[in-house]
């Protein structure tokens, strides 16, 4: 009875052991199941916050270009309004100026003596040409038709004492009107040679070399630039 009693003793202490040893490996696995899911946990974390600041980063450049983008185009904008505004400031100006020859033209004496200074100066420009037309307004042809002989004349003695050679040049009042607001225009080789010294031409000239101080004087100094 002894011998059963000891037997069921130590079969229950070994089967209390095998308990323990089976609650003990389980709760190891179980530890050591929840640090790999944690480690997993992290990684796939980490994963995810690197994928995301990867994403991130390229929306927000994205974001930057459109911006300058839109920035750009903007400025492209103002400078087109700008350069609108400017132009349409310079043709009134133009125009002003335009008007203001009728004051000049009035004047007959000085008019006059301007009429013969520029077929002068356009004579000796294109002195070599052996025969040359004179073009003006229909309401100067009369004053121009008279003057091309004396101003042949000056711009021979001038060509003479200048240069020492004669100036062998032929000199014809062309009939159809030419449209200015006065002056002369002197054409060679059937219009191949221009030489345009109408009161127009030289505003041409004048706008174009004084654009920078009107542009100073219309808009400022404070104008949008390519560098802007």
């Amino acid at each position: 009875m002894e011998n059963s009693n000891e037997t069921d003793r130590r079969i229950r202490q070994m089967v209390q052991f095998i308990r323990q040893e089976a609650r003990d490996k389980a709760e190891e696995i179980q530890v050591r199941a929840k640090e790999e899911c944690n480690v997993e946990v992290m990684k796939m974390t980490d994963k995810e916050k690197t994928k995301m600041r990867t994403e991130f980063a390229q929306r927000l450049k994205r974001v930057e270009i459109e911006n300058k983008i839109a920035r750009q185009k903007l400025l492209d904008q103002y400078r087109m309004e700008l350069l609108k505004a400017e132009d349409a400031k310079k043709a009134e100006l133009r125009e002003l100026c335009v008007k203001k020859f009728a004051a000049v033209v009035s004047n007959k004496g000085a008019y006059k003596a301007f009429l013969k200074e520029s077929m002068v100066q356009a004579f000796l420009l294109i002195w070599d040409e052996a025969e040359v037309q004179v073009s003006c307004r229909k309401e100067d042809a009369a004053m121009v038709k008279d003057l091309i002989g004396p101003a042949l004349q000056d711009a021979k003695s001038k060509a003479k004492a200048g240069s020492g050679e004669e100036l062998k040049m032929k000199a014809t009042f062309n009939s159809i009107p030419y449209p200015c607001s006065g002056g002369v225009c002197i054409t060679a080789r059937g219009g191949n040679i221009k030489c345009d010294n109408t009161l127009n031409a030289r505003l041409t000239i004048v706008l174009r070399q004084e654009l920078p101080m009107v542009r100073a004087r219309l808009f400022g100094k404070g104008r949008l630039t390519s560098d802007a």
